[in-house]
């Protein structure tokens, strides 16, 4: 059986010069936001880790940023610019109920599972 406490792996993020600029002054603005706060705390953090192991590379044309994050960076980092966007976007329309359509409520289960058994 596999052990499920294995070693974290990294994501390897390219970003071109404008996308890391602009995330890195989301990153900014959330640790100002979000100052003595674990939200500030993991902005912060992720801001330095980009700036300090952030490697710039060229391809062809374009100037881009390489990064590794370990998985509990990138969940941290989703949820950031989930909230960012959530703080700054004027309006959006409800999409949760279409998330989940497919799972039958409380058993966790595929509805095809349960009308197709096996």
């Amino acid at each position: 059986m596999k052990n499920t406490k294995s070693k974290l792996g990294t994501i390897k993020v390219c970003l071109e010069r404008n996308s890391v600029n602009a995330l890195l002054a989301m990153l900014d603005t959330m640790m100002i936001a979000g100052d003595e706060t674990t939200f500030g705390d993991a902005a912060r953090a992720l801001r330095d880790k980009i700036i300090k192991h952030g490697k710039p590379i060229r391809l062809g044309d374009m100037d881009e940023v390489q990064i590794f994050f370990y998985e509990n960076e990138a969940e941290k980092l989703i949820v950031l610019v989930s909230l960012y966007l959530s703080l700054t976007q004027n309006s959006h329309p409800d999409r949760s109920p279409e998330i989940g359509l497919r799972y039958e409520k409380g058993l966790g289960m595929p509805k095809e599972a349960e009308q197709n058994p096996q």
